[in-house]
């Protein structure tokens, strides 16, 4: 193994426990790093050349409290936040725009002369809390008045009743009570008549938000309409709610046509050939009203689901 002596002491050491800088053991470093003949770590306090009179170990205080602070600063946080608003009130401010925010604005009732903020005097209603809430009950200043139609008071329809009613049951409703319309079988045809009459076109054509100027087409029309539900109707009666086919009764049951909607069609097409399915459509609807075997029961069968799609005509017209 390497040895070498120790300048301090004198012992003899190996290598591994011996300071190759210093020429020193452990001990004698510690001793000889404390004095002043080491250019790195004697240089400490006035020593150094950068000394300025032990500024960082006095203590510092703000100039306008006499709190404690840091050596950077001059005064503490709330003293310097004190200052920089006087700084930048008015006139100093970045955002200043012609003093509108140094204007004090006040609620416009006439017995009010409590203080309102910018923004509600510029973009609001201009009043107080208190004002606003007494403002807005009058219901000429409510945003949704409309002709006052909310605030007229409907009845019942029946004779010797006279409750009172909400303004969708009588635009949109049977224009009954709650203990009226429970007496009334809704299920019965002769309601159900009176009902489509009395709702008949209110939300027809342009009159009904979904309206884009008769893009349906005439076959749709006809499929869709209240007859063909009846004659479907009719059919399942008729059959007593079962399929004839596989004799599952219950489920879901389709009023099936023998002959093809889509064949019927055509030569309901070819009879009124002079007319033009676009231009004439309305004249169209009422004259397949009229056509018999569009409406023949004898045409139509109950079928279920799975039955009504294993047939030939299933989707095609």
């Amino acid at each position: 193994m390497n040895t070498k002596k120790c300048l301090g002491c004198g012992i003899i050491l190996k290598s591994y426990k011996f300071s190759h800088q210093t020429k020193r053991c452990r001990k004698c470093y510690y001793k000889w790093n404390k004095g002043k003949n080491n250019s790195m770590f004697g240089r400490k306090g006035e020593n150094h050349p950068c000394w300025k009179g032990g500024f960082k170990s006095r203590e510092h205080f703000c100039k306008d409290c006499g709190k404690s602070i840091s050596d950077d600063a001059e005064r503490c946080i709330l003293c310097s936040g004190k200052i920089r608003s006087q700084r930048q009130k008015g006139i100093n401010n970045s955002s200043y725009k012609d003093g509108r925010t140094l204007i004090k604005h006040y609620c416009i009732e006439p017995n009010c002369k409590k203080e309102i903020s910018l923004n509600n005097f510029r973009f609001g209603k201009k009043r107080c809390k208190e004002c606003y809430y007494k403002w807005i009950k009058i219901p000429q200043n409510n945003s949704n008045y409309k002709n006052g139609s909310s605030l007229e008071q409907h009845y019942c329809i029946e004779f010797n009743c006279k409750n009172k009613i909400s303004l969708q049951n009588w635009y949109y409703g049977n224009k009954r009570c709650k203990s009226c319309a429970r007496k009334e079988d809704w299920r019965t045809p002769s309601f159900l008549i009176n009902f489509r009459k009395s709702h008949k076109g209110k939300r027809a054509k342009e009159k009904s938000n979904f309206w884009k100027g008769g893009i349906t087409k005439l076959n749709n029309n006809i499929r869709s309409c209240l007859k063909s539900t009846d004659w479907a109707k009719l059919i399942l009666k008729r059959d007593n709610y079962t399929c004839q086919k596989c004799f599952k009764r219950g489920g879901k049951l389709v009023g099936h046509h023998k002959k093809s909607f889509s064949k019927i069609f055509e030569e309901f097409r070819y009879l009124y050939f002079y007319l033009d399915p676009k231009k004439d459509k309305n004249k169209l609807l009422k004259l397949s009203y009229k056509y018999i075997p569009f409406w023949d029961t004898n045409n139509g069968i109950t079928l279920c689901e799975k039955c009504h799609r294993q047939t030939d005509s299933y989707l095609k017209g």
